[in-house]
């Protein structure tokens, strides 16, 4: 989610000079204000905008909840190919307009190499696969 810019795109939306769905209050700004009171971080570390808020895992649920993202290409792709797009992924995720952005959207940078991201999705594949299995809700 990346909110709107101002309150004047709103209104403007609102008055009828832009389509939309009206604006689902941001919660963080809630909590900037006092208005709510967070009590729990789902990621594996607190968070830096509100650094005395527990996590999940703290408290003793051995939850971790993040939403990662990851760009993925064909199997057998060229490596030669996989690196140069890796670089270049690299380079914009350290841009330091996408770290403003993240820090605005309060989430870190969760980078993984080539490697690395290929044997977290297949790991968290797997496991969400046995919880789907377990529920019953996998197709026989």
């Amino acid at each position: 989610h990346v909110g709107e810019a101002d309150d004047g795109q709103r209104g403007a939306r609102h008055r009828g000079r832009q389509p939309g769905a009206g604006r689902v209050p941001d919660p963080p700004d809630h909590a900037d204000r006092a208005l709510v009171r967070r009590r729990i971080a789902f990621g594996d570390k607190r968070t830096q905008r509100w650094p005395n808020v527990p996590t999940a895992k703290e408290l003793g649920h051995g939850v971790v909840s993040t939403s990662p993202y990851g760009i993925v290409g064909p199997k057998g792709m060229d490596p030669a190919v996989v690196k140069t797009l890796h670089d270049a992924f690299k380079k914009a995720i350290d841009d330091p307009k996408h770290l403003e952005l993240l820090s605005q959207l309060n989430q870190g940078v969760g980078y993984l190499n080539s490697e690395d991201y290929a044997k977290w999705a297949r790991d968290t594949f797997a496991k969400e696969r046995r919880l789907l299995d377990k529920l019953g809700l996998t197709a026989k």
